[in-house]
């Protein structure tokens, strides 16, 4: 079945007919019928199924299209729909797929987009390291003002209750 032929039909078909027809697709229209047609599946498995399948077909889907695949689809397609994507993504797309999509795919569309990766204003801040000297010192810190704070309660029922201690 052609892409033309599934695209006009699929809207007349139930949804798990559209989804059963998937296999029969020998070929794929433009990026933005294929996506149009996974979201309206409103199944994460069809659609990344279909999507998978586009890209194997050849299809190139856009950074805008990518975006919205990471709600829809399993990162496995969305990983392979990164890797065939229309080239360059923007820098703000290659900093929003980070930590999502996988590291080495991510690094070869972002080195391919002209994006650097390792620059400054994204690294991450690391906390900073305790020796056992400094950590001595602040649990000692922290018992001590424990302490007075139990310290201060107890004065404060006291003072609040009075000391009732009948002689």
């Amino acid at each position: 079945m052609t892409w033309e032929d599934y695209y006009d039909k699929c809207s007349d078909w139930a949804i798990s007919t559209q989804v059963s027809k998937i296999s029969q697709i020998t070929d794929f229209g433009s990026s933005d019928q294929v996506w149009e047609i996974a979201q309206d599946y409103m199944d994460g498995k069809a659609a990344s199924r279909l999507i998978r399948k586009a890209v194997a077909a050849g299809v190139h889907f856009t950074g805008e299209e990518i975006e919205e695949m990471l709600y829809y689809a399993d990162m496995d397609s969305v990983n392979q729909a990164v890797k065939a994507a229309v080239l360059p993504l923007t820098e703000d797309q290659i900093f929003t797929f980070q930590g999502i999509i996988d590291d080495d795919i991510l690094a070869e569309v972002a080195r391919e987009s002209g994006v650097n990766l390792d620059a400054d204003e994204f690294e991450r801040e690391t906390d900073p390291q305790e020796t056992p000297k400094e950590r001595r010192k602040r649990h000692r810190k922290e018992f001590w003002t424990g302490a007075a704070e139990t310290m201060m309660i107890d004065l404060f029922i006291d003072d609040f209750f009075g000391n009732r201690k009948d002689k």
